[in-house]
């Protein structure tokens, strides 16, 4: 397997970020706080927000190198 520099994949996370703020399909959050890291409240916040579709949360730790990762978010039916 081979990795991608470090410019290379910021670069492409910059322009991915930059091509759905175009379309008008970009949602920030400056602060997503859930009392555990847990599921449930994931799927509550994300409710809140009503996102319905795929997510990308970005991480920025205090040293300023962004850490991603993608999740499904799935409706669920409620009883």
């Amino acid at each position: 397997m081979t990795t991608l520099p470090k410019k290379k994949l910021l670069g492409a996370l910059r322009s991915a970020l930059a091509s759905k703020f175009a379309d008008g399909k970009l949602l920030v959050v400056n602060a997503f706080d859930v009392k555990e890291p847990k599921t449930r409240g994931f799927r509550e916040a994300l409710d809140k927000l009503k996102i319905e579709k795929t997510v990308l949360l970005v991480e920025v730790p205090n040293h300023g190198i962004a850490i991603s990762s993608s999740v499904r978010a799935t409706s669920r039916a409620r009883s």
